[in-house]
């Protein structure tokens, strides 16, 4: 009885941890002394000015890890917000938009 309690709680929890959008960053440097919140963030896409004096601090792709779920188009982008907080950043530039569609029910940003 025992056992098989464990292995649902196990069950439970690798499935839950496998739901999360998938997030891949590449770093090219970090600003850790700026204060940053997520509300800071802009979001340019490419109709955006960028200034001259940006600075990229890497690379996020938030894409499906096989099972998501919480990937809309405003919580992958808040995702992609919180990264670039993490880093020290103060804009995202979204150079991709895939929308769900057969191969995915998720958002997917570059």
């Amino acid at each position: 009885m025992l056992k098989g309690r464990i292995l649902i709680i196990i069950v439970i929890i690798s499935i839950s941890l496998s739901c999360a959008p998938s997030v891949q960053y590449q770093g090219k440097s970090y600003l850790r002394d700026k204060q940053t919140t997520i509300n800071d963030i802009s979001v340019l896409d490419e109709d955006s000015d960028i200034p001259l004096n940006a600075k990229i601090l890497g690379s996020v792709y938030i894409g499906d890890s096989g099972l998501s779920i919480g990937c809309s188009f405003d919580e992958v982008i808040n995702i992609a917000k919180r990264k670039a907080v993490e880093v020290g950043g103060d804009a995202i530039y979204l150079t991709e938009i895939i929308s769900p569609d057969f191969s995915s029910t998720c958002y997917r940003i570059r």
